[in-house]
């Protein structure tokens, strides 16, 4: 699962042609994006993946 935060709201359609450039049609990863205060004032997206191995 993605979790993706931004910092803007307004930057939400930016953020949704950037993950479709990036993710294979059809096969994208789950992903919840909210708008939130970030730790570092100068980032504008904080991204966290969680993954599983077997």
């Amino acid at each position: 699962m993605r979790r993706i935060f931004l910092a803007d709201k307004a930057d939400f359609a930016g953020m949704n042609q950037a993950w479709d450039a990036w993710v294979v049609a059809g096969s994208a990863p789950v992903r919840c994006t909210v708008q939130a205060a970030l730790m570092k004032p100068e980032y504008k997206v904080e991204i966290k993946i969680v993954a599983a191995i077997d």
